[in-house]
C-alpha cells in the first residue's frame, strides 16, 4: 500500500512540474522561489534531474524551465511574474532592470507596479522618469493618476492636463476631474466632467455634473464682492461679480474692469 502511495505521489509531482512549464511557471517547476537567481535554477534542475532520471517527459520538462529562465533578461522575467500576478517578485526584477540600464521600459514597468502595489512614494520618480523619457499621454496619466491616488492633487494637475490634451480618454478626464475638484477648482472641473458624460453614458456622471453646478450656483452671491485676482493691467482693480452655471455646464463670470460690465466664457 505504501509503495502504491509513492508512485502515485511521484506521478502527482511529475505531473505538476509538466503542466507549470506549460503555465509558464518556471520557478515553480524547478521548486524554487519567484526570485530565485539563476545559479539557485540551475543548481534545482540538476537535483529534480537526478530525482527523474527515468522520466523522459519530466527531464526535458525541467531542461526547459531553466532553459526560458536563463533566456530572460530582468525585465522579461518581471514582466511574465507581472502576468502571473505576482507583481511583488515582479518589482524586484524591474529594480535590477533599472540599475542595469534605467530606461524607458525599466522604470515604466517598476513604477507602474509599485503604483499598482499602493506604494505611490515609491512610484512617483519612476513614473517621473517614464514620462520623461517617453513624453507619451499614457505615462502622463500614470504619473497624474498615482499622484492624485496619493492625495497629491496639485501635483497631479499638469500630468493629468497633458494626457487630456494628447489623448482625452474617459479616465483621464475622470482623474482630472477628480483633482480639481478635490483642490475646490469646481468651475475648472466643469469642462472634463461634461466631456466624462459625452463618452460615458452613465447616469452617476450626470448626477455629480448636476451636484457641482448646484454647489456653484449655491456658491454664487447676487451681490458684488470684490475679487483678489491679478490685474489687467498694472495697478488695476478686477471685481468678479456674480457667477451664473447654465444647464449646459459652461460657467460665466461677469467681470467689470473700471468700466461698464462685459461677460467672457471659462
Amino acid at each position: 500500500m505504501t509503495d502504491i502511495l509513492e508512485a502515485l505521489k511521484a506521478s502527482l509531482d511529475q505531473a505538476r512540474i509538466i503542466e507549470k512549464l506549460k503555465e509558464f511557471r518556471y520557478e515553480e517547476a524547478l521548486g524554487i522561489p519567484p526570485t530565485a537567481t539563476n545559479a539557485e535554477a540551475t543548481a534545482a534542475f540538476v537535483r529534480l534531474s537526478a530525482r527523474y532520471a527515468g522520466e523522459e517527459p519530466v527531464r526535458i520538462a525541467l531542461n526547459k524551465a531553466r532553459g526560458a529562465m536563463l533566456a530572460e533578461s530582468d525585465l522579461e522575467r518581471g514582466r511574465r511574474l507581472a502576468w502571473l500576478g505576482n507583481r511583488e517578485a515582479a518589482a524586484a526584477f524591474f529594480r535590477r532592470a533599472v540599475a542595469q540600464d534605467d530606461g524607458l521600459e525599466a522604470n515604466r514597468a517598476l513604477g507602474r507596479t509599485l503604483a499598482q502595489l499602493n506604494r505611490d512614494e515609491e512610484a512617483f520618480h519612476y513614473l517621473e522618469q517614464a514620462a520623461l523619457l517617453g513624453d507619451q499621454a499614457e505615462d502622463y496619466h500614470w504619473l497624474g493618476a498615482t499622484l492624485a491616488n496619493a492625495g497629491k492633487y496639485k501635483a497631479a494637475l499638469n500630468p493629468l492636463r497633458e494626457a487630456a490634451r494628447r489623448r482625452g480618454s474617459c479616465a483621464d478626464h475622470e482623474w482630472l476631474a477628480k483633482a480639481l475638484l478635490a483642490l475646490g477648482r469646481l468651475a475648472e472641473s466643469l469642462p472634463h466632467l461634461r466631456r466624462i458624460v459625452e463618452l460615458r453614458d452613465d447616469p452617476e456622471d450626470r448626477l455629480r455634473l448636476d451636484e457641482t453646478l448646484a454647489e456653484l450656483a449655491s456658491q454664487a452671491s447676487p451681490e458684488p464682492a470684490t475679487a483678489s485676482v491679478a490685474a489687467s493691467q498694472p495697478g488695476e482693480q478686477l471685481e468678479l461679480f456674480q457667477l451664473d452655471p447654465t444647464a449646459n455646464g459652461t460657467a460665466r463670470w461677469t467681470v467689470w474692469i473700471s468700466g461698464p460690465p462685459y461677460s467672457e466664457q471659462q
